[in-house]
């Protein structure tokens, strides 16, 4: 009796151990997670102060790319394996470091309407694959191959990322795939505003004269005030071209 006793003890003291561990891991994870998303809107911000005097220094087909990319936003994505797990893409930059070639750099939110940015296909596909199978120690090699996008709303017509932005396309050897294969915008009214009006709602997109606008792209007109007033009714819900 007394080594049954003890064993039970003994039992819910490992128990109780390990359920502080277990909490303690999510904390880090939160946290972590925090980390990450100030990151990316540091990065989306930067991107949007600096994209006005960087914009005439850009190559045509960067400019050219950037231009067909920014009007397709906001448009939907989803996981591959999951499709109740859903984002938006609401926008593109080029980034280059000293000695190197442009890289297409694409912002994610994920969860739809939940203000988590995401600055690479593969930050999101690897967020996307943890939430359904709850394995938090892989990687995946390429978000590209995991993300799908919807060509036009409700239409079910569902296609692979990496179709319409192959390693080419991202590093500006080749210019955007036709029509054909380009999302048309989609702004769900029902969901706050996007990420990039929170970061800046002061700056209106714009670019030099004769350039057109520079991506990313924000809500306007009757969709920015249904947005606001959406914001205002109830509360808001709770790595680069390699993917």
């Amino acid at each position: 009796i007394f080594d049954l006793v003890v064993g039970g003890r003994s039992g819910r003291g490992c128990w109780r151990q390990k359920a502080r561990l277990v909490s303690s891991t999510d904390q880090e994870r939160e946290l972590k997670e925090k980390q990450r998303n100030a990151e990316a809107l540091a990065e989306l911000s930067e991107s949007l102060r600096n994209r006005a005097e960087e914009w005439a220094n850009k190559p045509k087909m960067v400019r050219d790319t950037l231009l067909t990319l920014a009007g397709c936003t906001p448009y939907e994505v989803r996981f591959k394996k999951d499709h109740s797990l859903l984002g938006r893409v609401f926008a593109f930059d080029a980034v280059s470091k000293p000695g190197m070639d442009y890289e297409l750099k694409l912002f994610i939110e994920y969860p739809t309407g939940s203000g988590n940015v995401y600055s690479s296909a593969s930050g999101v596909a690897k967020q996307m694959y943890q939430d359904c199978m709850k394995d938090f120690g892989r990687g995946l090699s390429s978000g590209f191959k995991y993300l799908e996008y919807e060509k036009k709303h409700g239409s079910g017509d569902w296609r692979l990322l990496g179709d319409l932005l192959p390693e080419a396309v991202r590093f500006f050897k080749e210019g955007v795939p036709g029509a054909d294969m380009l999302p048309q915008p989609y702004l769900d009214a029902s969901c706050p505003m996007l990420p990039t009006a929170l970061v800046s709602l002061s700056r209106a997109p714009s670019a030099p004269p004769g350039t057109g606008a520079l991506p990313p792209a924000a809500p306007s007109g009757r969709g920015a005030a249904a947005s606001l007033r959406k914001r205002k009714a109830s509360p808001e819900p709770p790595d680069s071209a390699e993917g």
